[in-house]
């Protein structure tokens, strides 16, 4: 029994393999059809060869190129507070907030721009300071904010005789009962300036930029500079002329008046006829007395004895101007009052006005993570920079972080 089992074991195989041919023939070579008949195609077969494999878009090499692109980019973040925009110098960016992706090592220069009626005031986050534009070193991902506010204008006002003007929004109380005759107000802002007679007072007329109102309140746009002027009256005026009398306080103050009559010094005193409106002219003066606050003329109402006195001019400054730097990164620019930096310092301390002809030198620290200058005014690589204060001037400097 073992022996038969043995010797038909070929033969079994020998039978498997003609099967598989048989079956193979019959797949590949369709039989030919009896007449009348409908062929029945083979099913088909792949034809023999290396199997071919489909890779994704650009393959492997193209998957890492990209991921290496990615690891050598960093991320800017622009925000703002209040209304205006920042934009950067190669145009990509122009927004609010927003972000975008800059090549690892590259600098990327913002600026900021305002909306109307609005100015910028600072940067904070990975820039400080007060110029409007900063270079930003982009060796790891940043974020800037940009901060804007409304741009405020002097109101001035001069009142003479016994009553007070006030604003609305508050900020002035010039006259009989305050001394308080100027303020700053968002330019585009409507101020409204309302009169209070003092007692036995009654208010006359308007004058500047409130010229021909009527009695009731001035309103006011602000724009540039806007000064008013405004007289009250006795309601008893004395019943015969009137003596107006100034008193200058300091030497080389000269003061004329329309119409003629005061031309201080000499002349100091004239008297006028009860009601006359008589015009005080003075370089920028500070007035008391009778009349109250800070300008070139005073107008009142002479109606009884009226005292006005005339204070120092406002000396004339000698010609200066202002440098502004911005800093980004972890360093600091330091060099006369300016100490300007991401981690000390205070705002004011970003910019200072100095006289013309001035030289100022920059130093960077540490001047080992110094990444450059730009601005136009210095450059290179140098922690060290002098300019010569001859027209305002804005600093550009980075670290690397």
């Amino acid at each position: 029994m073992r022996r038969q089992g043995i010797r038909s074991a070929p033969r079994r195989r020998i039978g498997w393999v003609a099967g598989c041919l048989l079956l193979l023939v019959a797949c590949v070579v369709p039989a030919t059809p009896a007449v009348g008949t409908v062929p029945v195609q083979p099913w088909p077969v792949p034809a023999l060869g290396r199997p071919t494999f489909e890779l994704p878009s650009g393959g492997p090499r193209a998957t890492i190129a990209a991921g290496e692109r990615a690891r050598q980019r960093r991320m800017l973040s622009i925000t703002t507070e209040g209304d205006g925009q920042v934009t950067t110098g190669d145009g990509r960016v122009v927004c609010g907030r927003c972000s975008e992706l800059y090549v690892r090592g590259s600098v990327a220069v913002v600026e900021a721009q305002p909306a109307a009626h609005s100015e910028f005031a600072r940067w904070t986050g990975d820039c400080v300071g007060s110029a409007t534009r900063c270079a930003v070193m982009m060796d790891r991902g940043a974020h800037v904010r940009a901060v804007f506010t409304r741009v405020l204008r002097y109101v001035d006002v001069t009142v003479s005789g016994p009553g007070t003007i006030v604003s609305q929004p508050p900020g002035i109380r010039c006259g009989a009962s305050g001394n308080v005759c100027g303020a700053r107000f968002g330019e585009d802002t409507v101020v409204q300036l309302s009169s209070e007679a003092a007692s036995g007072g009654a208010f006359d007329s308007w004058g500047d930029d409130c010229h021909g109102r009527p009695a009731g309140p001035c309103p006011l746009v602000v724009g540039s500079r806007d000064d008013a002027t405004a007289a009250f009256r006795r309601l008893e005026p004395a019943p015969d002329a009137s003596t107006l009398s100034v008193t200058t306080l300091t030497s080389g103050t000269r003061v004329t008046s329309t119409p003629p009559g005061i031309n201080c010094p000499p002349a100091c005193n004239a008297s006028f006829a009860v009601g006359t409106e008589v015009t005080l002219a003075a370089p920028f003066a500070s007035w008391g007395g009778s009349c109250q606050g800070a300008s070139t003329t005073c107008r009142l109402i002479v109606d009884g004895p009226t005292d006005v006195s005339v204070g120092v001019p406002l000396p004339s400054a000698r010609s200066a101007y202002g440098v502004n730097v911005s800093v980004s990164g972890p360093g600091l620019i330091s060099g006369g009052p300016i100490r300007c930096g991401t981690a000390t310092g205070r705002l004011l301390d970003c910019e200072h006005l100095f006289y013309i002809g001035t030289t100022l030198v920059l130093r960077a620290v540490p001047a080992r993570r110094f990444a450059g200058w730009s601005g136009g005014f210095c450059s290179g690589r140098s922690p060290t920079c002098s300019i010569r204060v001859t027209a305002p001037k804005t600093i550009l400097a980075r670290f690397r972080r």
